[in-house]
């Protein structure tokens, strides 16, 4: 495996000490998520990987404290009320073995830069559909065979652990009454945006090409207001150029 060395300064290293301490990681570790992310990678995780290796004595008082509570809210469940009895007990004596079990359906952090990506892609698709929508059919005809499915947002991988968690934060925006162009693509029928394969890596290429055309046409006064905010036939070539993986 190879070494990457990196300078920062005292404090940028203090930070990310702390933060790999909150996230129960090592800096490396930290740092090797960050890489992956920014490659396109699926970052490596397991089964504790949002689980803290350690809590401060504070942070496992508050949480006995509200296990404590909840235990005594299901009181009419045995099971439910058992399960929070046995967290207080992991957390007030300290079983570090057991803190996934406290920890258990907390996924791990979606970065801002993450979710900034999720939203600029959900924009990129938003635009090429209205696109499309404003072609009759002997335009897109010429567009190519295929060219309307490629040009359309398909889901996330769900086998995938990064493309789970961006296909997650897109149901919940389109929940949230955001990006509502896109929600069929999210019920029963499209399988909850099940891509059933990867496709980060495609919407990446795509959305390299996307960006510059569409920042230029935002910027262009000259432009009608249904040209500026949609793409035309060559503009929509360019980002279908980009769908297929180059070749070596």
């Amino acid at each position: 495996m190879a070494t990457i060395t990196l300078r920062v300064d005292d404090k940028a290293r203090d930070d990310l000490e702390a933060l790999a301490r909150g996230r129960g990681a090592t800096v490396s570790d930290l740092l090797r998520a960050s890489i992956f992310e920014m490659l396109g990678r699926d970052v490596p995780t397991d089964d504790t990987s949002s689980t803290p290796l350690t809590l401060t004595v504070v942070e496992r008082c508050h949480l006995a404290l509200q296990h404590e509570s909840l235990a005594m809210l299901h009181s009419d469940d045995e099971h439910e009320a058992d399960y929070h009895r046995r967290m207080v007990e992991v957390l007030t004596k300290g079983y570090t073995g057991e803190y996934y079990r406290v920890f258990a359906g907390i996924s791990p952090e979606l970065s801002r830069r993450d979710c900034r990506l999720l939203r600029d892609l959900l924009d990129m698709f938003c635009v090429l559909k209205a696109s499309l929508d404003r072609l009759d059919a002997a335009e897109k005809n010429s567009l190519g065979e295929g060219a309307e499915v490629r040009l359309s947002f398909q889901g996330f991988d769900f086998n995938d652990a990064y493309e789970s968690r961006l296909a997650n934060y897109a149901q919940h925006l389109i929940d949230t009454d955001r990006w509502q162009d896109l929600a069929e693509n999210f019920d029963d029928e499209h399988e909850r945006g099940n891509s059933h394969s990867p496709r980060l890596a495609t919407y990446l290429r795509m959305l390299e090409s996307f960006q510059p055309i569409w920042s230029a046409k935002v910027k262009d006064s000259g432009l009608s207001h249904d040209d500026r905010y949609a793409l035309n036939l060559n503009e929509l070539h360019t980002v279908l150029a980009a769908w297929p993986y180059p070749r070596k």
